[in-house]
């Protein structure tokens, strides 16, 4: 282990994980496949992943001691089985705020674990322009609310400079897959408009109270929309995994730093093998 530079003696490398990598990728793939309760996926998918995490950091020296290691693999697991149910409950509010706001109070709020939910609005049985526009709002402001908040976390988290790895790494992951599910829920929903499909999704009752508007504002072509937000997704990735990879780099220069700086203890020189530190002198 290096100590310090007057000992120059190495951190011992990580052994390679290769099959611990291949076993836990596999199991990635076979829990959604042959698992079809969604909880019980869900709660699996995690902790796999969770254990995925730890593998990687161990093995690339991102997280150099086995306490991290463990407050990684809590958060990530924590994270991954909570957050995504409160980023429910963030958007199905979203609805039930705009709603409030327009005069229209919501019946009933449904989430359900791990993510998804309905928020429930009176029937409309007539389709007056007030009711349509009020009604576009509400459809939109869910996923846009959810993704301000959800982006608000992920900033913050970026920008804490003093928060240590095992914290700052799977949460800031699950948010940013926070910000990316909701726009791939937004794709999917116009999709299922330009198709056709009679959907509950935000994105398809935006759109179908928004052309039942005789004059609006501008006209949303559904295509441009849609390929829009594609566009904003592949850049939102790319922005995300380049902020990862910033942070995971000044992680490893802090390493190398506390590695070269650290001076051992008297106890601490004691237990070392006096014979290798001869040997390291004479270099």
């Amino acid at each position: 282990m290096k100590m310090s530079s007057e000992y120059n003696i190495e951190f011992p490398k990580r052994d390679r994980c290769l099959v611990g990598f291949a076993l836990v990728l596999s199991l990635v793939i076979i829990i959604p496949a042959y698992v079809e309760n969604d909880i019980v996926r869900h709660i699996l998918t995690v902790l796999v992943l969770s254990t995925l995490g730890v593998l990687i950091c161990y093995h690339y020296s991102w997280i150099t001691e086995k306490k991290e290691l463990e407050i990684f693999f809590l958060v990530a697991l924590g994270s991954g089985l909570c957050l995504p149910y409160l980023f429910s409950w963030i958007h199905e509010l979203g609805h039930a705020i705009t709603g409030i706001i327009n005069g229209i109070e919501a019946l009933e709020i449904d989430v359900f674990y791990p993510y998804g939910g309905v928020t429930h609005f009176p029937p409309l049985y007539f389709f007056s322009e007030d009711m349509v526009i009020k009604h576009y709002w509400i459809a939109a402001l869910g996923s846009v609310g959810s993704v301000l908040i959800i982006s608000i976390l992920n900033r913050g988290l970026y920008h804490i400079k003093k928060i240590r790895f095992c914290f700052f790494f799977p949460l800031f992951v699950i948010t940013s897959w926070g910000v990316l599910y909701e726009f791939n829920y937004l794709i999917n929903g116009i999709n299922d408009y330009i198709n056709g499909i009679n959907s509950p999704r935000d994105a398809y009752k935006f759109l179908f109270f928004y052309h039942q508007i005789d004059d609006p504002i501008i006209q949303i072509d559904p295509l441009f929309l849609r390929n829009g937000l594609i566009y904003l997704f592949i850049v939102i990735l790319i922005w995300f995994g380049f902020n990862l990879g910033k942070r995971i780099k000044k992680e490893i220069k802090i390493i190398k730093k506390t590695a070269d700086d650290f001076i051992p203890s008297q106890g601490i020189r004691e237990k070392l093998d006096l014979e290798e530190i001869k040997k390291v002198k004479k270099k």
